[in-house]
């Protein structure tokens, strides 16, 4: 039986993933950033993207501009382990392709999930590959390495000051980690909500069959927001049942009574699987 459930739930995590990487490259559009961008009070013209009403930076272009401020980073690229690497304080080596002329018209990105490491640790930022360029999410960037980011809606204009500590957009401090919640999805009223927990929308939602949907989110909230909905699960008399480990990526199973929910990483998102079946005994 427990092989014919992995078989089941294998099949399922692949519709997923091929569906979320699938999607017709129309559904997102990449426009050239209009507005000006001001770094430290100095005019910079980055090759930015406005996509879904955030801005997409090149890493390189940041860190050349950044170079020899408080909030310096280089970037490498590792080929061994296929990763690039972000080194806080460090003064930026350009390799030629920095700060290359805008481009002209509509661009259709596509979602990448390259591995970057900061100061040797994997983070995870929201990310898109432009014809061949990754460009990351500016906030993220300035979170990542402590510099303000704010929107001048008046003079149309992105403020970069190395000199302000990271705010969140709306300019408040920091969102307190939520407090478990009894918001349940609604074709599973047993199983916790992840979105309404982690305070993050659901990405896509995926009917697989009559008894198995799969909820996708990008990988935008806390980290330990996974590990604080298994707690959650727990809390709700779910129970650990095995792991399996599909696309590289290690996948959870908890069971209540005939009810399963598989959780995991695929790729850049991350997965809430409920599943009603046969209860494994």
């Amino acid at each position: 039986m427990k092989k014919v459930i992995s078989a089941v739930l294998s099949t399922a995590l692949t519709f997923v993933f091929l569906t979320s990487h699938t999607m017709p490259a129309s559904a997102i559009t990449a426009t050239p950033t209009a507005s000006a961008v001001l770094v430290n009070g100095i005019d910079a013209a980055f090759d930015a993207y406005n996509i879904e009403g955030d801005n997409y930076f090149r890493l390189r272009d940041l860190a050349f501009t950044l170079s020899g401020t408080e909030k310096q980073f280089e970037v490498r690229w590792n080929g061994e382990s296929n990763a690039i690497e972000l080194t806080s304080g460090m003064p930026y080596t350009p390799d030629g392709s920095e700060m290359a002329d805008r481009s002209a018209g509509e661009k259709a990105p596509i979602p990448t999930s390259t591995r970057v490491l900061l100061d040797g640790t994997e983070v995870q930022f929201t990310a898109y590959n432009i014809e061949g360029n990754n460009y990351f999410r500016l906030r993220d960037i300035g979170e990542a390495f402590d510099f303000s980011v704010v929107w001048d809606g008046d003079r149309n204009t992105i403020i970069i000051d190395t000199t302000k500590a990271y705010t969140p957009e709306d300019g408040n401090a920091a969102v307190p980690p939520p407090t478990p919640q009894t918001k349940m999805y609604d074709e599973f009223p047993s199983v916790p909500d992840f979105g309404a927990f982690a305070g993050v929308t659901t990405y896509r939602r995926h009917v697989l069959n009559s008894y198995t949907v799969g909820y996708l989110y990008k990988c935008t909230f806390r980290p330990e927001a996974v590990d604080e909905y298994t707690d959650l699960l727990i809390e709700n008399s779910f129970v650990y049942e095995r792991w399996f480990t599909f696309e590289g990526e290690t996948q959870l199973v908890y069971r209540k009574d005939s009810l399963s929910v598989t959780i995991g990483l695929l790729g850049y998102y991350f997965v809430v699987m409920p599943s009603y079946g046969q209860q494994v005994s």
